[in-house]
């Protein structure tokens, strides 16, 4: 018996080692196949949403990359982290990493975020900066003494700020997916060009959007709702009429039904709204003023879709 036994173990061994070489290379050649697929997936991933964006890099959840498209449009910079109240003055991208609850801000500044710097873009990945209710205070402040152009902020929510987000004497700028809840000024433009307001959401603020002394690139996509005095608060050109400087503040619709009849904004109407009706349709149709669409639409007292004399006939006569 001892022969065949060993003739037999001469034929399984070599069979058993040929199957675990098969093994083996099988086996490398799968963890191979997952590497290389893996990588392709986060890189490719990144790669969407840096090249959709169009502002920057995608930086919400695990792999998503950062890819060379969002260094040019930041200078090259890498991703800085920010976990508090800070003044950013180089450019680059920088990204809220945890939320900021009831912060006085500096007490010096009333700002929490101050970006004072060109070519950066602020991102809060989702999270909150969060005040007090100071007087004053402004939760994302982009403006310098110098020129700023090129900031974006998005994806933050900010509420109980004086101002939730200010933008001041800056060009180019862009506010994109902010949430402004329970501030005085939601969102706030002043003397700026070419901003971009898009997709934002103002809610249970006293004024919603503010845009002062700017003009803006685009005004698209926002949800303004619930807010306790004006949802977008766009001054209407300031006129001369009779030596008399008439249109002096956001014109209101005091009964809702989608007309601004206090034209000066004043919580008050009469001959002083028709007044300033007047000079603002005369700036207009000599090509003076820059109505957007929306106050155009709700100055048309007579509704026939033109903005001209007769409107100021129809408010004089209410």
């Amino acid at each position: 018996m001892i022969g065949p036994r060993r003739s037999r173990l001469r034929f399984w061994s070599p069979l058993v080692a040929l199957l675990a070489l098969v093994s083996v290379l099988v086996l490398a050649v799968a963890v191979s196949l997952a590497a290389v697929v893996g990588v392709g997936s986060i890189g490719g991933v990144g790669g969407v949403l840096d090249a959709e964006s169009g502002d920057g890099v995608g930086v919400d959840g695990a792999g998503a990359g950062l890819g060379p498209t969002a260094s040019q449009q930041v200078g090259g910079a890498n991703v800085t982290p920010i976990s508090g109240c800070e003044t950013i003055t180089e450019p680059g991208q920088y990204v809220l990493t945890r939320d900021i609850i009831n912060t006085p801000g500096p007490r010096t500044t009333q700002n929490c975020v101050w970006v004072n710097a060109s070519d950066v873009v602020l991102d809060g990945n989702g999270h909150r900066i969060d005040g007090i209710g100071v007087s004053d205070s402004t939760g994302v402040y982009v403006g310098s003494k110098a020129d700023i152009d090129n900031v974006t902020v998005r994806n933050v929510t900010l509420s109980d700020w004086h101002k939730g987000v200010w933008h001041r004497g800056v060009s180019n700028g862009t506010f994109r997916n902010v949430n402004a809840t329970n501030n005085a000024i939601g969102i706030g433009v002043e003397n700026a060009s070419g901003t971009r307001v898009l997709d934002n959401e103002a809610s249970t603020n006293l004024i919603g959007i503010r845009v002062t002394d700017s003009t803006l690139a685009a005004l698209a996509g926002n949800e303004v709702s619930g807010n306790y005095g004006t949802g977008i608060y766009d001054e209407l050109p300031a006129v001369d009429v009779l030596d008399e400087r008439v249109a002096v503040g956001p014109p209101l619709d005091p009964d809702d039904d989608g007309r601004y009849e206090d034209v000066t904004g004043d919580r008050e109407t009469g001959v002083y709204d028709a007044l300033s009706l007047f000079g603002v349709v005369s700036a207009d149709l000599a090509g003076l003023a820059d109505l957007h669409a929306d106050h155009r639409e709700m100055l048309d007292m007579d509704g026939d879709g033109d903005l001209d004399y007769g409107d100021v006939w129809t408010l004089l006569s209410s």
